[in-house]
């Protein structure tokens, strides 16, 4: 995995939190990891710090673009409301600076990671336990 800044095609050009997720397809399907992200961030919720993290998936190839549209449309009976993340084309990507890379393991007792992570991994350890190994 990779941790940095992400960015589109207008109007979403500018930089925006974001990962890149290397997976196995072998071992969980893109559908299972859009699942996950959806569940993780709110995937519902158009709050006023979209822009600095906005709700989307990125793909690096035009083909892929079908098969993300596909998922959300799928997923969608999950959520009690409309799911706003959208399937946008990754431009670019800027990996962040080493004091942020991996904050989590570094910093687990951090007012950020309590508050925001660790439901996160709660909620990844309740609902996904078959998908998962070690957080």
């Amino acid at each position: 995995m990779e941790q940095g800044f992400i960015a589109s095609t207008a109007p979403n050009d500018t930089f925006s939190e974001g990962v890149i997720v290397h997976y196995d397809a072998q071992i969980i399907r893109l559908e299972q990891l859009i699942e996950v992200h959806l569940h993780t961030h709110n995937a519902t919720s158009d709050h006023s710090f979209r822009t600095k993290y906005r709700s989307a998936i990125y793909y690096y190839h035009k083909e892929q673009e079908f098969a993300f549209a596909k998922a959300l449309l799928a997923l969608q009976p999950q959520f009690s409301e409309p799911i706003i993340t959208k399937a946008l084309p990754l431009v670019t990507f800027t990996l962040n600076d080493e004091s942020f890379l991996d904050y989590f393991k570094r910093n687990p007792e951090a007012p950020f990671c309590t508050r925001y992570i660790d439901p996160k991994l709660e909620k990844l350890q309740r609902k996904y336990t078959n998908w998962i190994k070690d957080l």
